[in-house]
């Protein structure tokens, strides 16, 4: 149960971390109130909704980005952590495992696997090297791919690799049926022009 794991995780852990809780969903009255139940309040700091503008600018006084969904696509919120140069502690679920590489940008662990989290934060805690290099390489990870110009022209390349793949079956079925020769010109594609300027970050 969440209660369970919240308290293995913070009998595990030195008393001075601290954790803070980002955003205002759905689940944000039941921890608070599970925060108080198990007196550990004045470890948590609930924050709530931070606006995209002053998000950036918190997340940079943190040591560590902590991400334990169950399943997921890819997460919007990792980009955050990863442009503020963060070191990710990260579920292995959904697409997560094609930004952060385990041991590099960050660390991999199983969905719901407690000893895995704890083993992982006691890791870069006790590793100031480490913790310094994951975020480094976390913050040159979304430079090189996750900026919206970089986005943008892989999405172009991949839409036009598309097209031509298309244009050769196309001609192949013409000629299977016996029909008339008729083989489709490769087209190029351009999309439109991103809405943030080429070269800032889409944060």
């Amino acid at each position: 149960t969440t209660e369970i794991y919240t308290l293995s995780l913070h009998d595990a852990l030195p008393i001075y971390l601290n954790l803070w809780i980002i955003g205002d969903g759905p689940e944000y009255n039941n921890l608070v109130d599970l925060a108080k139940k198990l007196e550990i309040e004045n470890r948590i700091n609930f924050e709530g909704f931070i606006s995209e503008n002053l998000l950036y600018e918190k997340l940079k006084k943190f040591d560590i980005f902590v991400f334990t969904s169950l399943w997921e696509g890819l997460p919007y919120s990792i980009i955050e952590a990863m442009r503020a140069g963060l070191p990710i502690i990260s579920t292995n679920v959904g697409g997560i495992p094609e930004i952060i590489e385990n041991m590099k940008e960050g660390i991999l662990i199983n969905p719901g696997n407690i000893e895995e989290l704890i083993h992982a934060i006691e890791l870069l805690i006790s590793d100031k090297n480490l913790l310094v290099n994951m975020g480094y390489n976390s913050r040159k990870k979304f430079n090189e791919i996750l900026l919206i110009d970089k986005m943008y022209h892989s999405f172009n390349k991949v839409l036009l690799k598309l097209w031509n793949r298309i244009c050769i079956m196309f001609s192949r079925a013409i000629i299977l049926a016996g029909g008339k020769w008729t083989r489709l010109k490769p087209y190029t594609i351009t999309l439109p022009k991103p809405l943030v300027p080429i070269g800032e970050n889409p944060i």
